[in-house]
């Protein structure tokens, strides 16, 4: 069977506009950077909100698909040196 496989650089998607991403949609809490869809993040916790509420987990789904998106979209324009 073949298969394709896609090599990315680490300067390919600089982490300054990945966090920038993260920040905007809301995905970022605190030092702790990036929340699986599943987890309650400790600031959410703390302020008692419920972070495990079926509309915030779709509203968070959602934000993160976002995301992925903008980082695929980046990285098929091929910034980053060539090797």
């Amino acid at each position: 069977m073949i298969q394709p496989v896609n090599f990315r650089l680490g300067d390919s998607l600089p982490r300054e506009i990945n966090e920038k991403w993260q920040a905007e949609l809301g995905l970022l809490s605190g030092s702790a950077g990036f929340q699986p869809a599943g987890s309650v993040s400790n600031a959410a916790k703390l302020a008692g909100r419920d972070a495990g509420a079926p509309g915030e987990a779709s509203r968070r789904k959602a934000r993160e698909i976002e995301l992925r998106r903008r980082i695929d979209d980046y990285l098929d324009v091929g910034h980053g040196a060539c090797w």
